[in-house]
């Protein structure tokens, strides 16, 4: 029983011991005051009260209370201690600052609200900064001192000036001080760098210009451009093993190891580096350059910083030397990657297409790039081929005319493109190229153009090769390094795309150019004194097979009907739904051919078909000297007369839409030399910087034209080519007609524009 008691009893601490875990020991100690009332209390209730086995559980008790508080106040201690380091840690990481004012912000948002509810800095009796709400007037003390109840603690800066702070919760106690005079302690050391920094740009600049910019690669030359000082990043970049082999080199030496130029590939000479401006009295802006190692090959694109320094009557350039390859060359290759997507977007003709982007690709990529497809029958084509100087293009491309690709050849350019993996070969030496070439005149062509370092990569759409891209570098000492090769093959990939995309459209378009074709007569009959003309203009590159057609057809009586319309939509159904009207408006010519009854006709027949199918129609059914129209939804033909234009035959809805429907003709007497115009709404609505050509435009040309009807058709058409704006256009189809009033002249077909 005495157990059972003893361990029910120390069951009471365990709450207390959880507690603790959280760190508070008051919040520990008033439980354990608690814990240990009922302990005591439970003597009476368990009838022990008093005993020697009440006494000992009581006395277990209260010593696994004074356990817990004490392992409270130790966790509570290092939960502080933690969060004093962490102040103390970003205090220390503004040790670095270059002025004052660059240390107010963070400073403020280090200690408030960490270790104060407002904070302030006096320097010399002036306020540097207050953060956190209102502080009192600027007063210094040269000792630590608790003021307000210990609401308000000030801390000497070491003879900078006072760190004082002030809290709205719990006062400040003494050890609180002593971690504030911590803090302070690196406050000064934060300020008096600052400080020190500030005041050694203008009195002590060469010492500034050394320890200031120690993190970078650091040189120090004099006016004769002989090294006096490197730190060691400096001499890893310059690819010498100490900073001491660096300062033993000579002037000129050190730069001797790089091929150096700029972004856009022109060389740099020695005295156009900033430094060697500055020594010189020059104006040296900061300078961004690719230096490429000749001894590794490696590139490097390095932004160079010269500050000039007297002393003791003498020129000395600080440089900064900063590496930005990793960022510089994403940023090419994110702009690379961009013109590269413009280019093959903006133009289905792949092959000037990869011409540009060979061109684009040298010198920032390779020094050369080549363009290899494979062709009908497993012909190798080369469609693009770049590199700097002209003369070296013409030398390769005779090369390549002398010494074809070997087609079984188990590496390089025939074996990528019969669908092996790309390759790298990272470097070539000569050694490698004598055992590769046996032909002694081929060897000395391949080292005239130069190949150091050449990847082949394969140009596949799925698991279909199109073609290889191939870069070498020849001429400078760069090689291609795993990030080059991988960036190549993304390119490749875009390539490919593209030229599938280019492919497939040919291949529509011709599909697309015979369809419509066959939507349009060969050529129009001959109508005894009648002249005329007719084109018909495809809507912007790319679009699909247009609606527009025209036809002339024979009635009876020596009559003939001509029409034109539009069918709405593009493609295939819209070619479909053209056919059905023309033969549709040919068959009905044969047993009425009065306009109204042809619209009638192909109405019913429209409406008849299972889904929509609106149709714009303009019918006219000539006969001798009289003309009748009749239009369903579409443009009225214009009738230009002694010199003005009107608009012929009454309108009506379009053809498709509502079956039943009966149509209105006007018929009209002509007289030699009068011109009629049918067109599709193709050309009013020709789009312009800031409206459509509309039909007023068109009348005023018309007015003006010439009288043969080709010259009218030729002066329109240069007027929408003028008035154009972009490329977006719908199809037009235009059909001149001029009564002659004789049997000589005959109407004949026009070729399309």
């Amino acid at each position: 029983m005495t157990d059972e008691r003893l361990i029910f009893t120390t069951a009471y601490l365990l709450p207390s011991f959880a507690l603790a875990l959280a760190g508070n020991w008051r919040a520990v100690a008033a439980l354990s005051v608690v814990a240990f009332a009922l302990a005591f209390v439970s003597g009476w209730w368990n009838h022990y009260e008093g005993s020697t086995d009440h006494l000992l559980r009581l006395s277990i008790l209260v010593f696994g209370c004074l356990l817990a508080i004490f392992a409270a106040w130790a966790f509570g201690r290092a939960a502080d201690e933690r969060a004093r380091m962490a102040v103390l840690a970003a205090v220390g990481h503004l040790s670095g600052a270059e002025h004052v004012t660059d240390v107010i912000e963070p400073l403020a948002a280090a200690l408030v609200p960490a270790v104060a509810d407002v904070v302030w800095v006096d320097l010399d009796d002036k306020r540097l900064f207050a953060h956190g709400g209102d502080a009192p007037a600027p007063e210094m003390a040269a000792a630590p001192e608790l003021r307000d109840d210990g609401r308000r603690v000030l801390i000497p800066l070491r003879g900078l000036g006072t760190l004082g702070f002030a809290t709205t919760t719990t006062p400040y106690d003494t050890d609180d001080v002593a971690f504030l005079e911590i803090l302070a302690g690196r406050v000064t050391l934060v300020l008096a760098n600052a400080r020190l920094v500030t005041d050694l740009r203008s009195t002590r600049a060469r010492l500034d210009g050394v320890l200031g910019a120690l993190a970078e690669a650091v040189t120090v030359h004099d006016d004769t451009g002989q090294t006096v000082y490197a730190n060691p990043a400096a001499a890893r970049l310059l690819g010498r093993e100490s900073p001491e082999h660096v300062t033993a080199a000579r002037p000129g030496e050190l730069a001797a190891r790089f091929v150096i130029t700029k972004e856009d590939g022109t060389p740099v000479a020695l005295d156009d580096l900033p430094g060697r401006r500055l020594v010189a009295g020059e104006p040296a802006p900061e300078l961004l350059t690719r230096s490429i190692d000749r001894e590794t090959g490696r590139a490097y694109w390095l932004l160079t910083k010269a500050t000039l320094l007297e002393d003791e009557g003498r020129s000395y350039a600080v440089n900064v030397i900063e590496d930005v390859t990793d960022s510089k060359e994403a940023e090419l290759r994110q702009r690379f990657l961009a013109e590269v997507g413009r280019l093959l977007a903006s133009s289905l003709d792949y092959q000037h297409t990869l011409q540009r982007v060979a061109e684009l690709a040298v010198p920032w990529l390779a020094d050369w790039c080549a363009v290899d497809l494979v062709e009908d029958q497993g012909r190798i084509e080369q469609v693009a081929l770049a590199h700097a100087e002209p003369a070296k293009i013409e030398l390769a491309r005779e090369l390549r005319r002398r010494y074809p690709p070997d087609p079984d050849a188990p590496h390089g350019l025939s074996a990528v493109l019969r669908g092996g993996p790309a390759e790298l070969h990272r470097e070539i030496p000569d050694k490698l190229l004598e055992q590769a070439v046996t032909d002694p005149e081929r060897l000395a062509a391949i080292r005239a153009i130069g190949m150091r370092s050449v990847m082949v990569v394969p140009m596949r759409a799925g698991d279909e090769t199109l073609g290889a891209l191939t870069l070498v570098n020849a001429d400078t000492a760069r090689r291609f390094s795993d990030d080059d090769f991988a960036f190549v093959q993304d390119l490749a990939v875009r390539a490919a795309t593209a030229v599938q995309h280019a492919r497939l459209y040919e291949a529509q378009a011709r599909v697309a150019h015979t369809l419509q074709a066959s939507l349009l007569p060969e050529r129009l009959p001959e109508l005894p004194g009648w002249g005329g003309a007719a084109s018909y203009q495809a809507g912007e590159r790319g679009a699909e097979v247009g609606g527009d057609f025209y036809d002339i057809v024979p009635a009876d009586g020596g009559r003939h009907l001509v029409f034109l319309g539009d069918v709405t939509g593009k493609g295939i159904a819209a070619a479909a739904l053209t056919s059905l009207v023309r033969h549709s408006v040919r068959t009905a010519a044969r047993f009425d051919p009065s306009p109204a009854a042809v619209l009638t006709l192909v109405n019913e027949i429209l409406v008849e078909q299972p889904r929509l199918a609106p149709v714009t129609l303009v019918s006219v059914l000539i006969d001798r000297s009289r003309m009748t129209v009749a239009a369903a939804g579409h443009p009225p033909p214009l009738l230009r007369r002694a010199g003005k234009v009107v608009e012929l035959g009454p309108a009506g809805i379009l053809l498709g839409a509502v079956g039943g429907q009966t149509f209105r003709e006007e018929t009209v007497e002509l007289r030699p030399g009068d011109t009629v115009l049918l067109y599709t709404d193709g050309v009013t609505d020709t789009p312009g910087a800031d409206e459509r050509f509309g039909p007023e435009r068109l009348s005023e040309i018309l007015t003006a034209a010439p009288e043969e009807p080709s010259g009218i058709l030729e002066r329109i058409e240069a007027a929408l080519r003028e008035y154009q704006s972009g490329s977006s256009m719908d199809d037009r189809a235009m059909l001149v007609l001029r009564f002659e009033g004789n049997g000589d002249a005959v109407v004949g077909l026009r070729p399309a524009a």
